[in-house]
């Protein structure tokens, strides 16, 4: 799952399941006592990305790379302690915050939910599993070397802000690369300070929920994401825009959200000249199917998506496509 578009289809689809029950049956969610939901996925992906970690040899950095397939797995999960009031919340799980980014991480946080059925949260993840990247992506014709990629989050959400459909969230990431070496083999000192990775990121979402009637509901939200690298090529401002129609039937959801982002960068990449400009289109569809077989507490989960990145620099495209699915089971 190195691939950073085909992250954000997988992810951001398992959270829209991770949202159903949100949907459908907030009750269940503040029952007092000891709960929670663990669901393993499986499936099937493919890939085309030079920052891929399979693709550990480029002959050509005007390209966006080889194409991949691989088989995936995946665990989501979540425990969480509800008090006796049913207003206070102490959950650790999958880290939803950094799910959009591909990789999976350890998430501690606390909700109050408030009289007027608002619920803030204050969650941090402490970067506990490492992802993997290049030490330096632009070397050709010899094998390129991992490195890993820590990321550090806390996130605060406002989920419907005053009792309205309205919701917030406001995240702050630190993303290290333990060795960073971009353009240690071919570029000048000067050069290479401008494509350090590491950074802090800064991210905002608003979003809105309307209700058609009981089974249907529509979604839309605008994000805003500001990355602050130590290397100003590497610097981006992002935008962002979701709609996802959810739907409920009697024992089964069903999620279709289209999402579109465009990034621009501070200054000219020095490996090629120019400043990058990236445009995202994708699109990723999540389903739940409550007890199937008559197995109580289970469920049936199915993701699938596709997104391609388009960019000014071609190394930097990237698409990805996958189906996963597997079964949860609460309790």
């Amino acid at each position: 799952m190195s691939s950073h578009s085909l992250g954000r289809i997988a992810h951001i689809s398992a959270l829209l399941i991770a949202s159903f029950p949100g949907y459908a049956a907030t009750a269940k969610d503040w029952q007092p006592g000891l709960s929670g939901d663990i669901a393993v996925m499986a499936g099937y992906s493919h890939t085309r990305s030079q920052f891929d970690t399979d693709n550990n040899v480029t002959d050509s950095l005007d390209s966006q790379g080889q194409g991949r397939d691989s088989g995936i797995i995946f665990p989501l999960g979540t425990l969480k302690y509800t008090n006796q009031a049913g207003d206070k919340q102490v959950y650790m799980g999958s880290n939803q915050s950094d799910l959009i980014y591909g990789r999976f991480n350890l998430e501690l946080g606390y909700k109050q939910r408030l009289q007027d059925n608002s619920v803030i949260t204050i969650a941090y993840a402490p970067g506990l599993i490492a992802s993997e990247t290049w030490k330096d992506p632009f070397v050709t014709n010899v094998n390129r070397e991992e490195t890993d990629v820590n990321t550090k989050a806390l996130r605060l959400i406002y989920d419907r802000i005053l009792g309205t459909n309205f919701s917030f969230e406001f995240a702050l990431r630190e993303r290290e690369i333990d060795n960073e070496e971009s353009g240690l083999a071919n570029f000048t000192p000067d050069e290479q300070a401008l494509l350090r990775r590491d950074s802090d990121i800064y991210y905002s979402q608003l979003s809105y929920l309307h209700r058609i009637n009981q089974d249907l509901a529509l979604r839309g939200a605008t994000s805003y994401t500001r990355t602050d690298a130590d290397g100003d090529a590497m610097s981006n401002d992002r935008y962002g825009a979701d709609i996802t129609v959810i739907k409920n039937f009697e024992r089964s959801n069903l999620a279709v959200t289209l999402h579109y982002d465009y990034s621009e960068y501070d200054k000219a990449n020095p490996v090629f000249g120019k400043k990058q400009e990236d445009s995202l289109l994708a699109a990723y569809l999540a389903y739940r199917y409550a007890e199937p077989f008559g197995w109580k507490q289970w469920s049936f989960l199915g993701i699938a998506g596709y997104g391609y990145s388009d960019s000014k620099i071609n190394f930097y495209e990237n698409e990805g496509t996958v189906i996963t699915a597997g079964l949860s089971y609460h309790f």
